[in-house]
């Protein structure tokens, strides 16, 4: 997790550079770091782990945009994955996620996660 204020710092520095790309890596084992409405208890599973308001990343698209920077957010699927199973209401069945189907993914993630 880096501050708004560091995410916009670096966004100033990779426009000096030419770079034209932010890739955000927005999940892990650990938390689900930004704001969903689908699954609101995924939010910040770590305890107190920080998270990113959806507004907050609208703002940054839109500082990003302004300097011709493409923001790519990465959910890493299958592999860390835990911060999305920690949240009590998700219906693992309306989505398919259950302990077969994850085991499925073991094979090409060697991360207890999958």
């Amino acid at each position: 997790y880096w501050s708004m204020n560091a995410l916009y710092n670096l966004v100033d520095v990779i426009s000096k550079l030419k770079f034209n790309v932010l890739h955000l890596h927005l999940t892990d084992d650990q938390s689900f770091a930004i704001e969903s409405k689908l699954f609101p208890l995924a939010v910040g599973t770590n305890d107190n782990a920080p998270t990113y308001t959806q507004l907050e990343m609208h703002h940054l698209i839109d500082y990003c945009n302004d300097r011709g920077i493409l923001i790519v957010p990465e959910f890493d699927l299958p592999g860390h994955a835990t911060g999305w199973f920690k949240a009590d209401t998700l219906d693992y069945k309306k989505y398919n996620l259950s302990q077969e189907n994850r085991t499925k993914f073991l094979p090409y993630c060697p991360q207890y996660a999958c």
